[in-house]
C-alpha cells in the first residue's frame, strides 16, 4: 500500500471525529462573532464551484445580529452539517457538498472547506479538491487533516513528489510522531534521497513496533544503498522482537543467505525445525539453496557438508524441501547424497508438483547453474516420463553445450511427448537448418508456426534461416514485416527485417531500420553493427562502414568475420 492510501484510510476513520469538532467550532463562531460570510448562491452542480458571492446591500452596510439571530443561525448551521456528515458517511458526495455549502452561508470554517475539498475528491474532482482544501488551509494552516488531504491530493493529481513531500514536512514539524506522516516521507524520499527515507523507516519502524511490511520496505532502500550491516541488523532487531512469526525468520534467513551467512541461517533454521509447518521450512531452505547455488560461493561447501547429515535424516513429506537438500549436496559435489535425496523426493512427486518443477528447471537455467541445472531436469525428464518440458529443457542445455545431435535427439522426445509442443518444433527446426537439412528445417519451422501463427519470434527466426541462404526472400520478408508488426520494438526483428531488405538491394530503407535497431537496443550487438556496417560499405559510406564494423569486433573480439572485414576496410 502506498503511503497516500495509507493515510487517506486514516483521514476516513479521523473525519468523524474531526465533523464533532468542527460542528462545535462553527457554532461558537457564530454565537460570539454572528455571520462572518457574504449571503451566498446555490447551484445544483456540483461539478462546478458552487460559492458565488451576491450583491448585497448588507455587504456594504452589515446589520448587527441580536443574540437570539445568532443563537437560531448556529443552530441551522449544526443542522446543516451533521446533514453534511451524514451524506458523506453514506457515499453521497454530491448532496453532501451542497450540504456542506449551505453551512458556508452561516460561516466561511475552515472544517467545512477541508470537508468540500474531501467529496470533491471523491467524485473525481481533484482541481476542485485541492481549491478548497487549499481554501481550508488558508483559515487554518496547522490543520494536519488538511495537510494530509493536499498531500495526497498533489500526488494524486499533480503526480510530483516535492510539494507533497512539503506538505508532510509541515506536519512532521506539527507532530513527529505521527506514523502515517513517517510512513509517507520515507516512501516519497525513496527515489530522491534515500538517506532521507532511511532517517523516516527507522523513526517510523521503531513506531510501528517493527511492522512487516515496513520492515521490508526499509530493507529494499538498504539493499539499494548496499548497507549490508544495517540490512542485517534490521532484520536481527526485527527477529528479536517476533522471535515466534515465521515472517520474522524468513526476512532473517534471507538477510543471511544474501550476504552469505549461511551458517547463521542454518543455525537459525534448525531452531525451528522442529515446531516449523512444511510451507515454512520449503520457504526457508529454498531460499537458502537458491542464495548458495547463485552466489557460487565455494566457502558454502564447507557449511552445506556440516549439514548435509541431518539433510539425509530430516523428517518431512515436503517434496520442496528434499528437493532443496539436494540442490544444495549437488553443488557441494555430494552427486551420491543428492541422487539419494532426490530419489525420496520423487517418492513424493506427482502430477500436482510438475508445474514447480518445471518452474524450478527454467530458473536455475536462467541463472547458469550449469551441471546443477542438468542433474535437476535429466532427473526429473526420466520421472515424468510424459512430461515433454524435461527433454526440451535437455534440449536447450546440449544447444548451448553445442551437442547438437543430443539436442536434436531431446527436442525430438519433447515432440514426441507431446506433438504440439510448438517451441520444441520452432528450435528443431533452427538446429536441422543448422546442420544444413533445409527441408527438415524448413518442415519443423512450419509446424511451429501451424501451432502459433501470431508468435514473433517463430516468424522472425524462420524468416532470418530463410535469409542467410538468400532463398524465397520475399517469404522471409513477408515473415520479418509480420514479426515486427507483433512486436515493434524489437531490435533482433528488426535486424531480421533490415539485413532482408540489405540482400533485396533495398539499401537505403536497410540502413533505417538497422539504424533503429542499434538505437533501440538494450546491449549492443555485434551481429547488429555487422549488418549495419555492410549496409554502409554499400552505400559507400565507408568512415560509417569502418567505426561501425569496429564497435562489433570490440563486443566479439574474435570474429573472424569481422576482423577480416576490418582489414579490407582499411
Amino acid at each position: 500500500m502506498s503511503s497516500h492510501h495509507y493515510i487517506k484510510n486514516i483521514h476516513d476513520k479521523n473525519h468523524i471525529i474531526y465533523c464533532i469538532g468542527s460542528i462545535i467550532m462553527i457554532c461558537m463562531s457564530i454565537l460570539f462573532y454572528g455571520c462572518a460570510s457574504s449571503t451566498l448562491e446555490l447551484t445544483e452542480n456540483p461539478r462546478k464551484k458552487i460559492v458565488k458571492p451576491l450583491n448585497s446591500f448588507f455587504r456594504e452596510q452589515p446589520l448587527p445580529l441580536s443574540k437570539a439571530d445568532s443563537a437560531r443561525m448556529s443552530h441551522i448551521a449544526l443542522e446543516y452539517y451533521v446533514q453534511a456528515c451524514e451524506l458523506e458517511l453514506v457515499g453521497k458526495y454530491s448532496d453532501a457538498i451542497l450540504a456542506y455549502q449551505r453551512v458556508l452561508r452561516f460561516d466561511s470554517n475552515a472544517a467545512v472547506f477541508y470537508s468540500i475539498g474531501k467529496c470533491y475528491n471523491a467524485i473525481g474532482q481533484g482541481d476542485l479538491a485541492i481549491e478548497f482544501t487549499e481554501k481550508s488551509l488558508k483559515l487554518d494552516s496547522v490543520s494536519i487533516p488538511a495537510l494530509e488531504q493536499l498531500a495526497i491530493l498533489k500526488l494524486q493529481n499533480i503526480k510530483e513528489l516535492e510539494p507533497a513531500i512539503d506538505l508532510y514536512k509541515r506536519i512532521y514539524a506539527l507532530d513527529s510522531n505521527r506514523l502515517s506522516v513517517l510512513i509517507a516521507l520515507a516512501e516519497l524520499s525513496e527515489s530522491i534521497s534515500p538517506e532521507s527515507a532511511v532517517y523516516y523507516y527507522k523513526k517510523a519502524i521503531v513506531k510501528s513496533g517493527y511492522d512487516d511490511e515496513l520492515v521490508r520496505k526499509y530493507g529494499g532502500v538498504l539493499l539499494q544503498i548496499r548497507d549490508s550491516l544495517s540490512y542485517i541488523s534490521l532484520m536481527e532487531n526485527q527477529y528479536n522482537s517476533h522471535p515466534e512469526n515465521s515472517r520474522s525468520r524468513a526476512l532473517l534467513i534471507e538477510a543471511y543467505s544474501v550476504f552469505k551467512e549461511y551458517d547463521k541461517a542454518f543455525t537459525i533454521i534448525e531452531q525451528f525445525a522442529g515446531t516449523s509447518l512444511d510451507e515454512e521450512l520449503e520457504e526457508y531452505y529454498q531460499t537458502l539453496a537458491f542464495s548458495i547455488i547463485i552466489n557460487k560461493d565455494t566457502n558454502s561447501i564447507s557449511i552445506i557438508d556440516k549439514f548435509l547429515p541431518s539433510f539425509e535424516k530430516f523428517p518431512t513429506l515436503s517434496w520442496k524441501v528434499l528437493n532443496s537438500f539436494a540442490l544444495m549436496a549437488d553443488y557441494s559435489g555430494k552427486k551420491s547424497i543428492a541422487e539419494k535425496i532426490y530419489d525420496r523426493s520423487s517418492r513424493l512427486a506427482d502430477s500436482l508438483t510438475i508445474p514447480y518443477a518445471v518452474s524450478l528447471a527454467y530458473e536455475l537455467l536462467r541463472n547458469n547453474t550449469g551441471f546443477i541445472a542438468e542433474h535437476f531436469i535429466s532427473f526429473y525428464s526420466h520421472h515424468f516420463t510424459q512430461n515433454p518440458s524435461f527433454p526440451f529443457l535437455m534440449g536447450i542445455i546440449n544447444n548451448n553445450n553445442k551437442q547438437y545431435s543430443e539436442a536434436i535427439s531431446y527436442y525430438s522426445e519433447a515432440i514426441k511427448r507431446d506433438a504440439e509442443y510448438a517451441d520444441a518444433w520452432s528450435e528443431l527446426g533452427s538446429l536441422y537448418i543448422r546442420n544444413n537439412e533445409f527441408p527438415k528445417g524448413d518442415s519443423c519451422y512450419g509446424q511451429a508456426l501451424a501451432l502459433e501463427p501470431d508468435n514473433p519470434l517463430y516468424n522472425n527466426n524462420f524468416a532470418y534461416a530463410l535469409s542467410e541462404r538468400s532463398s524465397e526472400l520475399y517469404k522471409a520478408q513477408e515473415l520479418a514485416k509480420k514479426a515486427i508488426s507483433l512486436d515493434p520494438e524489437n531490435s533482433s526483428y528488426l535486424d531480421t527485417y533490415g539485413w532482408i531488405l540489405f540482400k533485396q538491394g533495398n539499401i537505403n530503407k536497410a540502413i533505417i531500420i538497422l539504424e533503429k535497431a542499434v538505437r533501440i537496443t538494450r546491449e549492443q550487438s555485434a551481429i547488429i553493427l555487422y549488418h549495419l556496417s555492410e549496409a554502409y560499405k554499400q552505400a559507400n559510406e565507408d568512415d560509417k562502414a569502418h567505426s561501425t564494423l569496429k564497435k562489433a569486433l570490440l563486443i566479439d573480439p574474435e570474429n573472424l568475420l569481422y576482423i577480416k572485414g576490418l582489414e579490407n576496410s582499411k
